[in-house]
C-alpha cells in the first residue's frame, strides 16, 4: 500500500511545484488538478484545508507539472500579478488617506468648537464681572450717601442737644434766681409777721 501524507495548501504548492490559488482550484474541482485533488482535501477545526495525498501521486504530478511549465508560460504574468497588487495598494492607500483627511477634519472642526466655546464663556465671565464692579460700584455710591446723610443728621441732633442743653441750663438758673427771690420773700413775710405779733409798745422801744 502507497505512503499517505497529510499536507496543507502551501506544502502541496511546494512538493506538486504549483501556485498556492491553483491548490486551491484544484480542491475545488478545477484546473489541472482538479482529477488529483478534487477529492483529496477537507477543511479541519480551524478552516484550514488538510490534503491526502500518496508520494507516488505527488511524484507523478510533480513531473507532469515540470513539463506542463516548460511547454506553457504562466497563467497570469508577474507584471500583470505585480500591477493589480500596486492597484490595490493604491486603492488601500487612497482609502486610508481619505480617512485621515476625515480625521483631521474632524479634529479641526472640534478644536474650533471647543475654541468658540471658550471664548464664548470668557466673555460671559467679563461680562458677569463688570456687571458685579457696577453692582458694587453703584453700593459704595448709595453707601456713601446714607453714610453723610447719617453724619449730618447726627451732627443737627448734636447741635439740637447743645441747644437744649443750653436752655435747661438757663431755665435752671432763672428756677435758682426765683428759688432765691421766693426764700428771700418767704424770710422777709416772717419778718414781717415777727413784727405784727410783737406788742405795740414792744416796736416804741425797739
Amino acid at each position: 500500500m502507497a505512503e499517505r501524507v497529510n499536507i496543507t495548501v502551501l506544502e502541496a504548492a511546494e512538493r506538486l511545484g504549483v501556485s498556492d490559488d491553483t491548490i486551491r482550484r484544484g480542491l475545488e474541482g478545477k484546473g489541472p488538478l482538479r482529477d488529483l485533488l478534487r477529492d483529496a482535501g477537507h477543511k479541519d477545526n480551524t478552516g484550514r484545508w488538510v490534503i491526502g495525498l500518496t508520494l507516488e501521486a505527488i511524484e507523478r504530478n510533480r513531473s507532469l507539472n515540470r513539463r506542463h511549465r516548460q511547454l506553457t508560460p504562466l497563467e497570469t504574468p508577474l507584471a500583470a500579478l505585480a500591477e493589480a497588487d500596486a492597484a490595490s495598494l493604491q486603492k488601500l492607500a487612497d482609502t486610508l488617506q481619505t480617512m485621515a483627511d476625515a480625521a483631521a477634519a474632524a479634529h479641526t472642526a472640534e478644536i474650533q468648537r471647543l475654541a468658540e466655546a471658550h471664548a464664548a464663556e470668557l466673555a460671559r465671565m467679563q461680562e458677569e464681572i463688570t456687571r458685579v464692579r457696577e453692582a458694587a460700584s453703584d453700593q459704595e455710591v448709595r453707601m456713601r450717601a446714607d453714610l453723610t446723610a447719617a453724619t449730618a443728621k447726627a451732627e443737627t441732633a448734636q447741635a439740637e442737644l447743645a441747644t437744649e442743653r443750653t436752655r435747661a441750663a438757663v431755665a435752671t438758673a432763672e428756677a435758682n434766681g426765683l428759688r432765691e427771690r421766693a426764700q428771700k420773700a418767704e424770710e422777709r413775710a416772717g419778718r414781717l409777721e415777727a413784727d405784727a405779733r410783737r406788742p405795740w409798745w414792744r416796736k416804741l422801744i425797739g
